[in-house]
């Protein structure tokens, strides 16, 4: 058997990309937004799992679909929006809920054997986000 659930994160995604290392040998992340977006994308996909009482998948696979829903630039006007062939790079994108998420929706983002990720542009008013979906097989945990 399957269980699935799917929850949307409104907010402007973040990349989590490279580290740095300071004189002293501390290691940071460059984005100084991305703790506040994995903060919330917790938190979000938290309160959906309590609210409808879905445990944390312990062990086994873990299937995750991301929509990632970056803001419109101004030079869009109200025109539909082409496909994202520019920065944020996906993968970086989908590294930061991958983390977010361990120890929330399951134990460990290792636990990920399939994505299925979309970048793209907001369509005129719509809120930029992400929208994630997590599969699991029941047997398996």
């Amino acid at each position: 058997m399957t269980s699935e659930f799917t929850v949307t994160v409104h907010g402007t995604p973040q990349v989590q990309g490279n580290h740095r290392v300071s004189r002293t040998g501390y290691t940071y992340d460059t984005n100084k937004k991305l703790k506040p977006w994995r903060d919330a994308v917790a938190l979000t996909v938290r309160n959906h799992m309590r609210k409808n009482g879905i445990s944390p998948i312990e062990r086994g696979p873990v299937h995750m679909a991301l929509t990632f829903v970056l803001p419109r630039t101004k030079a869009m006007k109200d025109r539909p929006a082409p496909p994202m062939t520019q920065r944020p790079d996906t993968i970086k994108l989908a590294r930061a809920i991958e983390d977010a998420l361990a120890g929330v929706a399951y134990a460990d983002d290792s636990q990920i054997i399939h994505h299925f990720l979309v970048k793209r542009r907001a369509e005129p008013d719509e809120k930029p986000g992400v929208t994630i979906t997590i599969k699991t097989q029941e047997g398996n945990q």
